[in-house]
């Protein structure tokens, strides 16, 4: 049986430090959805996707394809 993922929304919202959140479009294990919501808690982030990408989208080829766009 997998532990239910601790809520970190208190702990992020202590964040002081200029923050990027990066999701990819197609990843399945933590869809873009959920990189909005933790970029929403950390004061001042900002939020982008990067299309084209699965979960491990940062191991593949950088290419125009592969540019964060901002949502």
């Amino acid at each position: 049986m997998t532990k239910p993922t601790p809520d970190r929304r208190a702990a992020s919202a202590d964040i002081a430090v200029p923050c990027r959140v990066v999701s990819f479009a197609q990843d399945l294990v933590a869809p873009p959805v959920y990189g909005r919501e933790l970029a929403y808690t950390i004061p001042g982030a900002t939020f982008e996707v990067v299309d084209d990408a699965r979960h491990s989208g940062y191991l593949g080829a950088r290419d125009e394809r592969a540019a964060p766009r901002r949502p």
